[in-house]
């Protein structure tokens, strides 16, 4: 409806506005009828809505959203990925999303109902002839078990050692347990040799106190006080002993001839199998490195090389962080995962997924943490020290995790830990999505 504007009148016959001192004496004001499109001009009229003061509460949608951080950084990822044109930065939205997909599924923890005779230290998994894969559990005791991951109902016992289980590693076909001692213990078996384990006892003037092994194809090392042995092949007895100065804690290899020896002194050194006087070159001191606090010798506990030239360092004083093992000419990382709370003892559960975007680490204060290997970035794993488990129990845990392994089958990966002489489980979702 024509607005009354002052000074001038509206003519319904002419449907237009007039000076008023022209209108005709004796005529009455009218006011124009509503047209079609008026209506709709009304209608089309935004209402004001009164303002939100401070007292009025967000409605329940917009307060869940403000409240729950990975909620809205997964959006805000999500949404970025949608309009990235740069193929760097879609990469750095994709991880964003991985992190908050992980994160949300870490508290929720599956208890296995299967109790063991003492303490679980080792994980590993194992290829069967029928190609199905199977958990090896080595524990305090020295007995080593076996699993199926997709039917977890009973353990089977497989041999027994004598002495604690500290390792359980595999490469192609071959897989090898060592046990402490004394003596120490050396056990291997391939895939296609069913019901075959190759035993091997080895001396304590030898080697005592084995606390690692590492194997590569049929090569296998292991290492123990004051030094290492070499074995070519782990199915003979001809093999090389290397001495050093210190306790070898851990053991990765690079390749059949390249090893990176970790010792309780905190010295990293690397040895060369095919160089005749057994001579290494040291890597890194980590107690010496960034130690600006003073605390003192940092224990090499694990190593894992990881994206082909970088070296995953983990020491009882608490560091986590990789090392290039390209450009060496200093000790400075180039990441450092903090967070990390360490322990007194030198067996803590450790893993790294398949496709080495992740690392997952227990700490002394029996939690699990996780950690990005492409930024460093702890993720905001929340209720992970009180895990709600499938049975509807809630409970602190009280004991550190010892050991961890990633399982894989058709369709999901999942992450098992020890704790204890109990096992549980983590769905990390769908196999090859996010892990």
């Amino acid at each position: 409806m024509p607005r009354d504007l002052p000074g001038l009148y509206w003519d319904e016959e002419k449907k237009r506005y007039f000076p008023i001192s022209s209108r005709p004496a004796g005529s009455t004001p009218t006011h124009p009828a509503a047209t079609a499109s008026q209506p709709q001009e009304h209608g089309k009229r935004r209402r004001r809505s009164p303002r939100r003061t401070s007292s009025d509460s967000p409605s329940p949608k917009r307060q869940h959203a403000a409240d729950d951080p990975q909620s809205s950084n997964a959006w805000r990822s999500f949404n970025a990925l949608r309009g990235s044109a740069s193929t760097v930065h879609r990469r750095r939205c994709v991880h964003d999303l991985e992190m908050g997909c992980l994160a949300e599924g870490v508290p929720k923890v599956e208890n296995i109902p299967i109790s063991f005779d003492g303490p679980i230290t080792a994980l590993c998994t194992k290829v069967t002839a029928n190609h199905n894969k199977q958990l090896l559990i080595g524990d305090m005791t020295g007995w080593l078990y076996s699993l199926d991951p997709q039917d977890p109902v009973a353990a089977m016992r497989e041999f027994g050692l004598r002495s604690q289980i500290t390792s359980i590693t595999r490469s192609g076909s071959v897989c090898m347990v060592t046990s402490l001692g004394s003596p120490a213990r050396l056990l291997a078996t391939r895939d296609d040799a069913i019901g075959l384990w190759v035993l091997r006892e080895i001396p304590p003037t030898i080697c005592s106190d084995v606390w690692c092994g590492q194997v590569w194809g049929r090569r296998a090392t292991v290492g123990g006080r004051k030094g290492l042995i070499y074995f070519q092949d782990i199915e003979r007895d001809s093999y090389i002993r290397l001495q050093q100065s210190s306790d070898i804690l851990s053991l990765c290899l690079q390749d059949e001839n390249i090893t990176y020896i970790g010792m309780r002194n905190g010295v990293i050194s690397r040895w060369d199998s095919r160089g005749a006087t057994g001579k290494t070159d040291m890597i890194v001191n980590m107690s010496e490195a960034h130690d600006s606090a003073g605390r003192g010798a940092a224990s090499v506990d694990h190593l894992r090389i990881v994206h082909g030239h970088e070296l995953l360092v983990r020491t009882m004083r608490g560091d986590l962080e990789t090392h290039d093992l390209r450009f060496l000419r200093d000790q400075a990382p180039i990441l450092q995962l903090k967070g990390h709370v360490p322990s007194y003892e030198s067996i803590l559960g450790i893993a790294v997924d398949p496709g080495e975007k992740f690392v997952f680490a227990g700490g002394g204060d029996s939690r699990l943490r996780i950690w990005s290997l492409r930024t460093g970035q702890l993720l905001p794993t929340h209720g992970a020290d009180v895990p709600v488990t499938l049975d509807g129990h809630i409970a602190r845990p009280t004991q550190p995790i010892r050991a961890m392994e990633i399982v894989e089958d058709d369709s999901k990966a999942y992450l098992w830990m020890a704790r204890g002489s109990s096992l549980s489980k983590v769905d990390l979702g769908l196999r090859g999505l996010f892990i």
